[in-house]
């Protein structure tokens, strides 16, 4: 795939630093795909009820927003829900686990150790742009 090829993938980033510079904005960004800075669940949902998403990058460093915004995605259509989540995480948590039955259709949730393990997550984003440039092909 050239660079002219590539799918441009819509990412929100849940964090509390500042995200423009942090490794997952960074590399999303130098890929060349769509970034959106989110602060609080509450923004992160009105973005994909909004624009939707093709990724959601949330820090459980805010896992009062991270357990709101998990609970939350039932409110999402699920044609606008993300097609994966990636969580960064200090340590192994499935933060999917307590509504994973509340949801139908919940994206694929992957968690990521901190810090962050920039090949995992280009791994899930490199599976994403296959995935839409599949779809696109179709």
């Amino acid at each position: 795939m050239t660079a002219q090829e590539q799918t441009t993938l819509r990412t929100i980033i849940l964090q509390t630093s500042r995200l423009d510079t942090t490794p997952a904005g960074m590399l999303l960004s130098g890929l060349g795909h769509q970034v959106t800075p989110s602060s609080s669940s509450v923004d992160a949902l009105r973005e994909l009820q909004t624009d939707g998403a093709d990724l959601v990058v949330v820090d459980m460093d805010k896992s009062d927003e991270t357990a709101a915004l998990m609970r939350r995605l039932g409110e999402v259509e699920p044609g606008q829900r993300p097609r994966a989540i990636a969580v960064l995480a200090d340590h192994a948590v499935d933060p999917s686990q307590d509504v994973t039955e509340q949801i139908d259709d919940l994206p694929p949730v992957r968690v990521f150790l901190k810090p962050l393990h920039l090949h995992g997550l280009l791994g899930l984003v490199k599976k994403l742009e296959r995935g839409a440039s599949a779809t696109a092909d179709a």
